[in-house]
């Protein structure tokens, strides 16, 4: 199968990739439309009335942990064969606790719907320390020093900026916590940035906002049953792009754009991507997967498993927005968390369901071609 390697990527993604895209009228800094910018006063459709709106909820926190779970069995293998990912998807997992990160979505869920769809930085760092304390899971990552220091009485604010010499984390976990910002009512500008301000309680760098509000405007656009399936995905590419602030992921994501259009395995998808800890290297594996297999999460969680090797994050956010677009999907029983942890998860999409059912009345769906 011929995939565009990636040097070769890199000299053609201008060009190739504005021709590819419908026209929407503005363009960002790293030559690509940017369709956010002209739908900062649209709301997404009404939530109570998108079918199944709590158990699309539901299901993007159940399969996020379920995809998560089972990525953990290759902490130690950087490309799992098909056969291992197979043997893996049809076997009991190995632990029943909810991973450290998508604890972290579920509890931005339940401070989201307890906090009025609002962050409350004091408040959402007290909630994240308490929730990794009682996580089965807890990798020496920057989110993990932050959260002990607050554990400890230290404020976040010190911690979390010193990070990496002063740069601050740009790490995956901010990207997997903004799932659950992604499933708030509301414009999608109001989505972009209540992400990033969950994502500073850790998170620092630019890269890391970036790579949250990319994400959680991702999980939007699927929940909202935006299509993503063949042309479509350049669309819903080009929203998520418009979502970053820098010019990093409106550089990168071209690349998952043709990944798709050639309909690239997980190899060729690893060697264009090189996916990594970072958000940069997490979020566009994570899209990649996703919209190989926008209709059948089952086959596109296997995809980020043989894609992201240890990195759980891609599997994660891969397994989050198949379950938005995807709510009537059943994960089969050795896939499930334990049954604890799926009493949590029915509580936190709720919480964050209940905000629904306060939120205005919104307009139309958007013109075909993104303006207003």
């Amino acid at each position: 199968m011929w995939f565009l390697p990636y040097t070769a990527f890199r000299l053609t993604t201008a060009g190739a990739w504005c021709s590819l895209l419908p026209s929407y009228g503005q363009v960002c800094g790293a030559g690509l439309p940017c369709p956010l910018s002209s739908w900062k006063g649209a709301q997404l459709l009404p939530l109570t009335m998108t079918a199944g709106w709590p158990l699309r909820l539901r299901n993007t926190f159940l399969l996020a942990a379920c995809a998560d779970l089972l990525a953990a069995r290759f902490t130690t293998t950087r490309r799992p064969t098909s056969i291992q990912a197979d043997l893996a998807m049809n076997s009991p997992a190995r632990s029943s606790g909810v991973g450290v990160a998508v604890m972290q979505a579920v509890t931005l869920a339940v401070h989201l719907g307890n906090g009025g769809g609002r962050v409350h930085p004091e408040r959402l760092a007290a909630d994240l320390a308490s929730a990794w304390q009682n996580s089965p899971h807890s990798s020496p990552t920057g989110t993990r020093m932050v959260l002990a220091a607050v554990t400890a009485g230290t404020g976040w604010q010190t911690v979390a900026a010193g990070l990496r010499d002063g740069q601050g984390s740009c790490g995956s976990d901010a990207a997997v916590r903004a799932i659950a910002a992604g499933l708030l009512p509301g414009t999608l500008a109001v989505i972009a940035e209540t992400a990033r301000a969950a994502t500073a309680v850790t998170h620092t760098h630019p890269l890391g906002a970036d790579g949250a509000a990319v994400t959680a405007v991702a999980v939007a656009l699927a929940a909202r049953g935006e299509p993503s399936s063949g042309p479509a995905a350049a669309r819903f590419l080009a929203a998520t792009a418009a979502a970053s602030h820098g010019p990093q992921f409106p550089s990168v994501l071209p690349m998952v754009r043709t990944l798709v259009l050639h309909r690239a395995g997980p190899a060729e998808a690893a060697a264009t991507l090189r996916p990594g800890t970072t958000t940069l290297r997490t979020v566009p594996a994570a899209l990649t997967a996703y919209l190989r297999y926008p209709g059948d999460p089952a086959a596109a969680i296997r995809y980020a498993v043989m894609l992201g090797g240890p990195n759980r994050a891609i599997a994660a956010i891969t397994a989050a927005l198949a379950g938005a677009a995807c709510p009537t999907f059943t994960p089969p029983a050795p896939w499930l968390p334990s049954a604890a942890a799926r009493q949590h998860i029915r509580t936190a999409a709720s919480l964050l369901a209940g905000l629904a059912d306060t939120a205005t009345a919104a307009p139309p769906p958007l013109p075909a071609n993104g303006s207003l």
